[in-house]
This record gives C-alpha cells, sequence and structure tokens, in this order.
C-alpha cells in the first residue's frame, strides 16, 4: 500500500466519521427542539416525564454510535500506522542489504588484490 492510498484512506475515512457525527448532533438538535415544544405544550407532566425520556433515550444511543465510531476509526488508524511503520522498516531493511553487498563486495574484492 503506498503512502498516499494510505493518506486517502485515511482522510475518507476521517471524513465520513465526521460526517456520520454531525450528522447525529444535528439529529440530536432537531429532536430536542421537538422534545421542548411537546413538553411546553403538554399539561400532563407523566407525558412530558415520557417525552423527556424518550429523548433522553435517543441521546444514548447517538452517544453510543459516537463511541463505537471512534473505536472502530481508532482501530482504523493503528492499522494504517503498522502498514506505515512495515513499509518503512522493509525499505529500511532493502537498502541496508545492498549496502552490506556492497561492503562485502567491496572487502572481497580488497582481499582478492591483497593476495
Amino acid at each position: 500500500m503506498s503512502q498516499q492510498s494510505m493518506q486517502v484512506e485515511l482522510f475518507e475515512g476521517t471524513n465520513a466519521l465526521i460526517t456520520a457525527w454531525m450528522k447525529r448532533r444535528q439529529e440530536a438538535v432537531e429532536t430536542g427542539l421537538a422534545a421542548l415544544q411537546k413538553i411546553s405544550a403538554s399539561q400532563d407532566p407523566a407525558l412530558a416525564a415520557r417525552i423527556c425520556a424518550d429523548w433522553m433515550g435517543g441521546s444514548l444511543n447517538r452517544m453510543l454510535a459516537d463511541f463505537t465510531d471512534a473505536r472502530d476509526h481508532g482501530v482504523r488508524l493503528v492499522e494504517i500506522g503498522q502498514k506505515t511503520v512495515q513499509t518503512v522498516m522493509q525499505a529500511q531493511a532493502q537498502t541496508v542489504a545492498g549496502e552490506v553487498a556492497k561492503t562485502a563486495a567491496t572487502t572481497e574484492s580488497t582481499l582478492r588484490a591483497a593476495a
């Protein structure tokens, strides 16, 4: 996986996370306003309490979705980080192997010339 493709994946994942979070915030505002309107129009305290409980239940579900999305995104960030480190380490290993091969060849020719 190239660095650019990892960056694209990171950007797309973050964009999806933020978009979903904003959608849930918008839903919270809209349902909160609707609940407040219903509560203020209600003459029944039990109904008002039920409306409030329903809104709070929805809020808890939205918060759970936020935490779940954040956890999933965190896991994905770790996976991308692991791939990045793996790619860097492989490139460094190849560079070191090349340098070792050059040094071995130089040492061998020096030893042959000295013999």
